[in-house]
């Protein structure tokens, strides 16, 4: 994926934890790295259309706006998906906004039981160090 003046921001596909067809669409689950930690993230975008059409991409982050905890849509997942359309190449139709929120809806366990990006396994989650009097380390541990 390219950014606004073009640099590039995110290659998609290249290390992706599973890809699925549904729908006519595309999805792939991978993570998206910031930083010194990564997100799952789910990008959907129209199969047979290369990636010409656009990508649409959910972070597990921001899942929550698409379903309930019970799984069904939420009322903001319409717009969401309506807006989705034009980036995937599709008409602003409620069928096609139906076919997208089925295909975001049918992934949506998929993303939230993602295992950690291979990046981040071993990674400390916690730095302690102490100092002495004079402000010198004395001992560090990383757990």
């Amino acid at each position: 994926m390219l950014g606004a003046a073009g640099a590039p921001l995110y290659c998609v596909c290249a290390d992706a934890h599973a890809r699925h067809e549904a729908g006519g669409y595309t999805v792939s689950l991978e993570w998206l790295n910031e930083g010194r930690s990564s997100e799952p993230v789910m990008l959907i975008w129209t199969s047979g259309c290369g990636l010409d059409a656009g990508v649409f991409g959910i972070c597990l982050s921001s899942i929550g706006k698409y379903a309930d905890p019970s799984g069904k849509p939420t009322p903001q997942a319409f717009l969401e998906c309506w807006r989705a359309l034009p980036i995937l190449g599709r008409a602003q139709r409620d069928m096609e906004v139906y076919r997208l929120l089925d295909v975001i809806l049918r992934h949506t366990p998929d993303l939230i039981r993602m295992p950690p990006s291979l990046r981040d396994a071993g990674q400390p989650v916690l730095e302690i160090t102490r100092h002495d009097e004079q402000g010198r380390r004395v001992d560090e541990a990383l757990l």
